[in-house]
């Protein structure tokens, strides 16, 4: 057996792009187009086809130059949208950032259900805050993004911005107390 792929205190993940990695291109040459296409589809398929994760798997991306082809917030919306909690912990570990669960979320990231009574939220999700229907734009290592929008009737449509808010942990923690403390709960 050839030790390269050998699973002895290696995740299955870290085989999994490891096999990637090494076998991609001999059957039709060297194309650094499609190597990264390769590493970018395997790290989604290990996302969405349920690859338990570890918090620090992620590490070993550094071995296949993933800033040519790791996509934080396109494999952190295909962690959250196949509900991979494993894979949304290890890529929020290897990004640095904190989770961000909000109530009653849906759209982007929540694709078959509507109205997940909690979940995280990832770029293009939608949810209830201060009163006003929100998109989510992006997110930060400890804050993210979430804009109102006037006059906007389908999530698609590009339409003027009517309040951004900058939300964090702990006004996502004060947002839940002020409506339980008020019986909207």
């Amino acid at each position: 057996m050839a030790r390269e792929y050998s699973t002895f205190g290696d995740s299955a993940f870290d085989v999994w792009m490891r096999v990637i990695w090494k076998e991609s291109l001999k059957g039709i040459g060297k194309s650094w187009e499609v190597l990264n296409r390769s590493m970018q589809n395997a790290m989604n398929l290990a996302i969405t086809s349920g690859f338990k994760f570890a918090p620090s798997d992620l590490d070993c991306l550094e071995k296949f130059n993933p800033g040519r082809w790791f996509d934080g917030e396109g494999h952190y919306r295909s962690a959250v949208s196949s509900r991979n909690v494993s894979a949304c912990i290890a890529i929020e570990n290897y990004c640095g950032r904190v989770a961000f669960i909000v109530d009653y979320v849906n759209g982007a990231g929540y694709r078959r259900v509507d109205n997940v009574s909690r979940g995280r939220v990832c770029v293009g999700s939608e949810f209830h805050w201060a009163g006003e229907q929100v998109t989510v734009t992006s997110i930060g290592t400890d804050s993210f993004i979430a804009c109102s929008y006037w006059g906007k009737t389908v999530s698609t449509e590009r339409a003027k911005i009517k309040r951004r808010y900058t939300v964090t942990k702990q006004d996502i923690v004060n947002e839940r107390k002020a409506r339980k403390d008020a019986g909207v709960e």
